[in-house]
């Protein structure tokens, strides 16, 4: 991500293959650097990055960290903006902070929520956190820890020959989020080029 964002100018194909890591089902990934950067990355710098791998690609998807909210002015070209939640207070307290965010810079069109790790005996549900994160939940991944551990661990996506319920509901997800910008089949007009930003 360092070397893409400092040439990004020149940031072609060809230049883009050398630093991109091609898994095994073909998904490219440009990752982050192994040691943190000190400064955080200027704001045109990772809008001009974003506009120009999708360019080159079909579908680009974007981890941020939830640390950095400088970055959410970059997300202006997203079709889809993403913010992963889980069932614990302190993050649906944080998720709803930066949905509030969100909202007053994109507003609420493309906006949309994830709940990790669901558990359906848990104290907060689906509809609890609708409700405070003030965003539609557009998928729920089930919780497998042991599996999306294994998965980690072994670099292998693990919607990969994998039919578990968390593959599926993944599946399920980037379906929804891909086809029609996450906010339903009748809005968000098909583009040229799909975007994706998830936050976590």
């Amino acid at each position: 991500v360092v070397d893409a964002l400092e040439n990004v100018r020149r940031l072609d194909a060809v230049f883009l293959k050398g630093l991109v890591l091609r898994t095994k089902p073909g998904l490219d990934v440009l990752a982050s650097p192994e040691t943190p950067s000190v400064r955080p990355p200027d704001v045109r710098q990772v809008r001009a990055l974003i506009d120009r791998l999708a360019s080159l690609y079909r579908t680009v998807v974007i981890d941020v960290p939830r640390t950095d909210l400088g970055i959410i002015e970059a997300l202006e070209p997203a079709t889809a903006i993403v913010v992963v939640v889980n069932q614990e207070l302190p993050t649906v307290r944080r998720a709803a902070q930066i949905a509030a965010l969100l909202r007053q810079r994109h507003g609420k069109d493309r906006l949309g929520s994830v709940v990790s790790r669901y558990d359906s005996r848990a104290e907060i549900g689906q509809d609890d956190i609708e409700r405070v994160v003030g965003l539609p939940v557009w998928g729920v991944l089930p919780s497998d820890y042991r599996l999306a551990l294994q998965a980690a661990n072994q670099g292998s996506p693990l919607v990969v020959d994998n039919h578990s319920k968390l593959a599926n509901a993944v599946r399920q997800l980037a379906r929804k989020v891909v086809r029609s910008g996450g906010a339903g089949e009748a809005q968000a007009p098909p583009r040229k080029v799909g975007r994706l930003a998830g936050l976590f």
